[in-house]
Protein backbone atom coordinates (compact mmCIF):
# COMPACT_ATOMS: atom_id res chain seq x y z
CA UNK A 1 0.00 0.00 0.00
CA UNK A 2 1.33 3.37 -0.74
CA UNK A 3 1.10 6.45 1.46
CA UNK A 4 -2.21 7.67 -0.49
CA UNK A 5 -4.19 4.53 -0.63
CA UNK A 6 -3.28 4.36 3.58
CA UNK A 7 -4.13 8.09 3.58
CA UNK A 8 -7.53 7.84 1.85
CA UNK A 9 -8.14 4.67 3.44
CA UNK A 10 -7.93 6.51 7.28
CA UNK A 11 -10.04 9.60 5.72
CA UNK A 12 -12.69 7.46 4.67
CA UNK A 13 -13.07 5.77 7.94
CA UNK A 14 -13.43 8.99 9.59
CA UNK A 15 -15.72 9.67 6.70
CA UNK A 16 -14.15 13.31 6.16
CA UNK A 17 -13.10 11.86 2.82
CA UNK A 18 -13.94 15.64 1.12
CA UNK A 19 -11.77 17.38 3.70
CA UNK A 20 -8.30 18.09 1.90
CA UNK A 21 -6.35 19.91 4.16
CA UNK A 22 -7.31 16.93 6.57
CA UNK A 23 -5.99 14.66 3.76
CA UNK A 24 -2.91 16.65 3.74
CA UNK A 25 -1.65 16.71 7.63
CA UNK A 26 -2.77 12.27 7.57
CA UNK A 27 -0.53 12.31 4.28
CA UNK A 28 2.62 13.58 6.64
CA UNK A 29 1.81 11.78 9.63
CA UNK A 30 1.82 8.37 7.80
CA UNK A 31 5.19 9.31 6.60
CA UNK A 32 6.12 9.86 9.90
CA UNK A 33 4.50 7.24 11.75
CA UNK A 34 6.00 4.94 8.80
CA UNK A 35 9.92 6.12 9.94
CA UNK A 36 8.63 5.72 13.69
CA UNK A 37 8.31 2.47 13.30
CA UNK A 38 10.77 1.34 10.51
CA UNK A 39 13.35 2.90 13.05
CA UNK A 40 11.86 0.95 16.16
CA UNK A 41 12.03 -2.09 13.78
CA UNK A 42 15.63 -1.54 13.08
CA UNK A 43 16.69 -1.17 16.65
CA UNK A 44 14.57 -4.31 17.71
CA UNK A 45 15.59 -6.27 15.11
CA UNK A 46 18.63 -5.31 13.08
CA UNK A 47 18.56 -4.41 9.17
CA UNK A 48 15.84 -5.91 6.90
CA UNK A 49 16.15 -4.94 3.23
CA UNK A 50 12.46 -4.65 2.88
CA UNK A 51 12.75 -1.24 4.01
CA UNK A 52 15.62 -0.24 1.36
CA UNK A 53 15.22 0.80 -2.10
CA UNK A 54 17.91 1.10 -5.00
CA UNK A 55 18.33 3.51 -7.12
CA UNK A 56 20.54 3.89 -10.40
CA UNK A 57 22.91 7.20 -10.34
CA UNK A 58 25.02 8.17 -13.51
CA UNK A 59 28.03 9.75 -12.75
CA UNK A 60 30.13 13.06 -14.37
CA UNK A 61 33.82 13.96 -14.15
CA UNK A 62 33.49 15.91 -10.78
CA UNK A 63 33.68 19.62 -10.87
CA UNK A 64 34.46 20.02 -6.71
CA UNK A 65 33.22 23.70 -5.23
CA UNK A 66 36.12 23.99 -2.47
CA UNK A 67 33.62 25.74 -0.12
CA UNK A 68 31.79 22.18 -0.08
CA UNK A 69 34.97 21.13 2.26
CA UNK A 70 36.07 18.12 0.00
CA UNK A 71 39.64 17.96 -0.98
CA UNK A 72 41.15 18.29 -4.16
CA UNK A 73 44.07 15.95 -5.89
CA UNK A 74 45.95 16.93 -8.69
CA UNK A 75 47.05 13.09 -8.96
CA UNK A 76 43.75 11.38 -8.35
CA UNK A 77 40.55 11.43 -10.84
CA UNK A 78 37.00 12.22 -9.14
CA UNK A 79 33.47 11.70 -10.32
CA UNK A 80 30.42 12.71 -9.00
CA UNK A 81 27.22 12.35 -9.68
CA UNK A 82 24.71 14.20 -11.57
CA UNK A 83 22.14 14.91 -9.61
CA UNK A 84 21.92 15.45 -5.58
CA UNK A 85 20.94 11.52 -3.81
CA UNK A 86 17.74 11.19 -2.63
CA UNK A 87 17.31 11.59 1.40
CA UNK A 88 17.91 8.80 3.28
CA UNK A 89 16.31 8.03 6.68
CA UNK A 90 18.77 9.01 9.38
CA UNK A 91 19.57 5.90 11.61
CA UNK A 92 22.13 5.34 14.29
CA UNK A 93 25.74 3.71 13.47
CA UNK A 94 24.58 2.77 10.38
CA UNK A 95 26.11 4.50 7.02
CA UNK A 96 22.70 6.17 5.27
CA UNK A 97 24.01 5.00 1.74
CA UNK A 98 25.43 1.60 0.02
CA UNK A 99 27.25 2.49 -3.15
CA UNK A 100 28.11 -0.98 -5.34
CA UNK A 101 28.96 -1.63 -9.09
CA UNK A 102 25.71 -2.35 -11.47
CA UNK A 103 26.88 -5.57 -11.20
CA UNK A 104 26.86 -5.67 -7.47
CA UNK A 105 30.11 -7.37 -7.18
CA UNK A 106 32.63 -4.59 -5.95
CA UNK A 107 31.20 -2.66 -2.81
CA UNK A 108 32.47 1.06 -2.26
CA UNK A 109 33.74 1.87 1.07
CA UNK A 110 32.61 5.34 2.37
CA UNK A 111 35.78 7.44 3.46
CA UNK A 112 35.54 10.89 5.84
CA UNK A 113 36.80 13.52 3.87
CA UNK A 114 39.49 14.35 5.97
CA UNK A 115 41.16 10.94 5.24
CA UNK A 116 40.72 10.80 1.02
CA UNK A 117 44.30 12.23 0.53
CA UNK A 118 46.40 9.83 3.02
CA UNK A 119 44.56 6.53 1.33
CA UNK A 120 45.22 8.03 -2.17
CA UNK A 121 48.74 8.08 -1.10
CA UNK A 122 48.73 5.02 0.78
CA UNK A 123 50.93 2.08 -0.78
CA UNK A 124 48.57 -0.30 0.35
CA UNK A 125 45.57 2.00 -0.44
CA UNK A 126 46.38 3.84 -3.39
CA UNK A 127 44.48 1.99 -6.17
CA UNK A 128 41.67 1.71 -4.30
CA UNK A 129 38.50 4.03 -5.21
CA UNK A 130 36.15 5.09 -2.18
CA UNK A 131 33.13 7.74 -2.37
CA UNK A 132 32.34 10.48 0.06
CA UNK A 133 29.35 12.94 0.15
CA UNK A 134 29.04 16.67 0.43
CA UNK A 135 25.86 18.93 -0.18
CA UNK A 136 24.08 15.60 -0.82
CA UNK A 137 25.96 15.15 -3.74
CA UNK A 138 27.99 11.42 -4.29
CA UNK A 139 31.74 11.56 -5.02
CA UNK A 140 33.80 8.98 -6.28
CA UNK A 141 37.49 9.25 -5.89
CA UNK A 142 40.26 7.41 -7.57
CA UNK A 143 38.10 6.07 -10.29
CA UNK A 144 37.28 7.85 -13.66
CA UNK A 145 35.76 4.76 -15.54
CA UNK A 146 32.56 4.19 -13.96
CA UNK A 147 29.57 5.79 -16.04
CA UNK A 148 26.64 4.41 -13.01
CA UNK A 149 26.46 2.99 -9.51
CA UNK A 150 24.04 1.07 -7.44
CA UNK A 151 22.67 3.13 -4.20
CA UNK A 152 20.87 1.41 -1.59
CA UNK A 153 19.63 3.41 1.44
CA UNK A 154 16.26 3.37 3.33
CA UNK A 155 14.70 6.53 2.14
CA UNK A 156 13.26 9.01 4.61
CA UNK A 157 9.72 8.76 3.37
CA UNK A 158 8.45 5.71 1.73
CA UNK A 159 7.58 6.65 -1.59
CA UNK A 160 9.75 9.60 -2.46
CA UNK A 161 11.47 8.42 -5.34
CA UNK A 162 9.44 9.10 -8.76
CA UNK A 163 12.42 11.45 -9.93
CA UNK A 164 14.94 8.47 -9.46
CA UNK A 165 15.65 5.37 -11.84
CA UNK A 166 14.56 2.91 -9.02
CA UNK A 167 15.11 -0.49 -9.51
CA UNK A 168 13.29 -2.04 -6.63
CA UNK A 169 10.16 0.48 -6.42
CA UNK A 170 7.31 -1.37 -7.42
CA UNK A 171 8.77 -4.76 -6.33
CA UNK A 172 8.82 -3.90 -3.02
CA UNK A 173 5.64 -2.64 -1.08
CA UNK A 174 5.90 0.87 -0.37
CA UNK A 175 4.41 0.15 3.14
CA UNK A 176 4.52 -3.47 4.33
CA UNK A 177 1.00 -4.78 5.47
CA UNK A 178 2.23 -5.41 9.11
CA UNK A 179 2.54 -2.02 9.62
CA UNK A 180 -0.59 -0.56 7.54
CA UNK A 181 -2.78 -1.10 11.12
CA UNK A 182 -0.19 0.26 13.14
CA UNK A 183 -0.08 3.14 11.19
CA UNK A 184 -3.86 3.51 10.68
CA UNK A 185 -4.46 3.54 14.77
CA UNK A 186 -1.86 5.64 15.42
CA UNK A 187 -2.79 8.63 13.10
CA UNK A 188 -6.67 8.19 14.24
CA UNK A 189 -5.34 8.33 17.76
CA UNK A 190 -2.96 11.36 17.43
CA UNK A 191 -6.36 13.16 15.59
CA UNK A 192 -7.95 12.07 18.14
CA UNK A 193 -6.02 14.16 20.82
CA UNK A 194 -5.57 16.87 18.59
CA UNK A 195 -9.15 17.51 17.33
CA UNK A 196 -10.84 18.59 20.67
CA UNK A 197 -8.46 20.92 21.87
CA UNK A 198 -8.69 22.69 18.49
CA UNK A 199 -12.60 22.79 18.93
CA UNK A 200 -11.36 24.05 22.37
CA UNK A 201 -9.58 26.44 20.63
CA UNK A 202 -12.23 27.54 18.30
CA UNK A 203 -15.05 28.12 21.22
CA UNK A 204 -12.91 29.71 23.44
CA UNK A 205 -12.39 32.47 20.26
Amino acid sequence: MTVDELSYAIITKLDRSTDEGLLNAIKLSVQGKWAYLVRQKIKEEGDNPIYEQTIRIPLGFGQIDVQCGLPILDDCPILKSTSALPAYLPLRGRQPYKISTLDRLTTIDYLQPEQIKYNVHNKYTGNDFWYTLANQYLYIYNNNLLENVLVTFIPDTPDSLDDFDCLTCGVKPVIPSWMEDAITKMVIQNLRIVQPNKDKEDIDE
